[in-house]
């Protein structure tokens, strides 16, 4: 009798926070001898990790979310249908919503979905927009995505990273409120004395402060505001700028190294991240919008300030003037200014990390799994 995780791959560069949920989660219930099953779509470094954990994981070739997924439907489904009756599953759970047009209610088996997107402004989904409709690619994306929504009516619940995520999933996609649970993303303890700094081998000196951001270099991630926040402070030599990730796109990467490169370390996707915390003084996070960001509670473990705009998800983890401070979106004085305020006070910065390790506290995988498996048992037939 077990759990099913149904998983896609979201990037092909890393491993992505939604991944990093369903890897910590699955090491929970390892430790409680919960039995499940993953099924995960492509043969990358994530599906090597759960492997060398010992995760239960099968590897299924079910489409990536777009138009073309449409037309595999029917195939997927027999798939998931045999792999369920094999395995006597009991719960099926989904990590985004066009896994759920595989999935059908006739089984008569719950089904979960976990919402991990929000948006600033949510707009309600449209069939097409009258001024795209020279753009047959728009509007089929849109009719898309539209489907995509009405599979959210096959959910028995959905679990929210945040409050953010919440009203995402309630506005945009039309699932009622009081069958939506907020449950944030948790991670596994953290034992700083674990992990390195690395500051010497990255060639800094003690005196140097390093502020430090994890993220992919998109402009969504914020990547280009770090870096201006960069090129501002060019003149003070001891501030070290570093950025941990890689990429979708190469030549909008190119485009910013060239750019930035002698502003800010650009260090590439990086397995040893956590020692990147530990050599680090503040996490400067510029992300345009997040539903629950992981590398913000990894932060926090390390007890670094965080800094970062006032939007969704950010303002959720990051209670302003306790654990860092968060500033209006697109005022990079602003974000410079909150900076040395935090580098040039020192009983601040000492208040800030003390609470950033008490507000990690708050964000466990034992606490998330809990309220997750609650959740699963409410829903059993």
């Amino acid at each position: 009798m077990k759990i099913l995780f149904i998983k896609e791959q979201r990037t092909k560069s890393g491993i992505e926070g939604s991944a990093k949920n369903v890897f910590y989660r699955c090491i929970e219930l390892n430790k409680r001898n919960i039995p499940y099953l993953v099924l995960y779509n492509a043969k990358d470094e994530f599906y090597t990790l759960m492997l060398e954990n010992n995760v239960n994981v099968k590897y299924v070739n079910f489409p990536s979310m777009s138009i073309k997924s449409i037309f595999k439907i029917r195939e997927v489904k027999k798939r998931i249908q045999d792999i369920i009756e094999e395995e006597k599953i009991i719960h099926i759970h989904v990590h985004f919503p066009y896994l759920l047009s595989f999935l059908d209610k006739k089984w008569n088996i719950p089904i979960t979905i976990h919402h991990h997107n929000a948006f600033n402004e949510n707009k309600i989904l449209e069939f097409f927009n009258i001024k795209e409709i020279l753009y047959p690619k728009k509007v089929l994306k849109n009719l898309y995505n539209k489907l995509i929504g009405f599979d959210f009516s096959k959910a028995d619940r959905c679990i929210a990273v945040s409050y953010a995520a919440k009203q995402t999933a309630s506005f945009k996609y039309g699932m009622k409120s009081d069958k939506i649970d907020v449950v944030y993303n948790g991670i596994t303890q953290i034992n700083e004395n674990n992990y390195k700094s690395l500051k010497k081998e990255l060639g800094y000196n003690d005196s140097d402060i390093l502020i430090l951001s994890v993220g992919r270099v998109t402009k969504a991630k914020g990547v280009e505001d770090f870096c201006e926040v960069a090129k501002y402070f060019s003149n003070k030599t001891n501030y070290k700028f570093i950025f941990v990730g890689g990429y979708n796109d190469i030549n909008y990467y190119n485009s910013i190294i060239e750019k930035y490169n002698k502003y800010v370390n650009f260090l590439g996707l990086r397995k040893d991240v956590f020692n990147l915390y530990k050599t680090s003084d503040i996490f400067l996070f510029l992300t345009h919008r997040e539903a629950c960001p992981n590398v913000i509670i990894e932060a926090m473990n390390f007890s670094l300030p965080t800094i970062g705009w006032d939007v969704v998800g950010v303002n959720e983890l990051v209670k302003n003037d306790l654990n860092g401070l968060i500033c209006k979106f697109g005022d990079i004085k602003s974000i410079c200014d909150s900076l040395e305020k935090v580098i040039n006070d020192k009983k601040l910065y000492d208040i800030y990390s003390k609470n950033s390790l008490l507000e990690a506290k708050k964000y466990t995988i034992e606490e998330n799994t809990d309220k997750i498996l609650a959740i699963f048992k409410s829903l059993e037939k």
